[in-house]
């Protein structure tokens, strides 16, 4: 029913940067993010909490589906910003990056098994731009892996390859099961491996 509405909140610790106030829509006003959910959102400065708030405010009925993965993708970034000092787009660009990397480097099923594992948004972030014909690549040593994580990153400034590459692989060795992250540990070069916590 149009008119109906829900919000949906993240609440997460800034680093003393912005608080976010975000609105999801059919298309972007102000600016577009790198996910398949389209929305403009709003900064206004962090002054008392260190928290980021998103609202989603949604123009079609609410749809109950989505919270779970809105709750786990705040927890999910909430995990990976403790290794980058709090910093939260650090750890959502670090995020993007490595999956994006790692789902390059595997072949397509086992890419796709992966998939499955990811809340719904987090998903979005591993597909997008994905093209299957050109997978897996053929990054052969942990030098040329991260800079396959920077080329995913814009060469963005913001992140460290190596940093952003040992905080994703400790997030998935805590969320997935041993067997489903043998596969994937398995499908990179042996010194990306050693990246993976022990």
């Amino acid at each position: 029913m149009a008119g109906d509405r829900g919000t949906a909140a993240i609440g997460l610790p800034c680093h003393g940067l912005v608080a976010e106030t975000f609105h999801a829509s059919g298309s972007s006003t102000t600016a577009e993010l790198a996910h398949p959910l389209h929305a403009s959102f709003s900064v206004t400065t962090c002054e008392t909490e260190r928290s980021i708030r998103r609202e989603f405010s949604m123009t079609s009925i609410l749809v109950p589906a989505l919270e779970p993965s809105v709750q786990k993708t705040n927890a999910w970034l909430e995990e990976i910003a403790q290794e980058f000092e709090g910093d939260y787009n650090q750890a959502y660009q670090g995020l993007r990056a490595v999956l994006q990397a790692i789902r390059d480097r595997l072949p397509v099923e086992e890419a796709s098994d992966l998939a499955a594992q990811l809340p719904l948004i987090i998903r979005g972030l591993y597909y997008e731009g994905w093209n299957p014909s050109n997978t897996p690549t053929k990054e052969r040593n942990l030098a040329s892996f991260l800079e396959k994580v920077a080329e995913k990153s814009g060469n963005s400034s913001l992140i460290d390859p190596e940093t952003s590459a040992r905080a994703v692989f400790k997030l998935l060795a805590v969320h997935f099961t041993d067997g489903q992250m043998n596969h994937v540990r398995d499908a990179l070069p042996a010194d990306v491996q050693e990246l993976w916590p022990t």
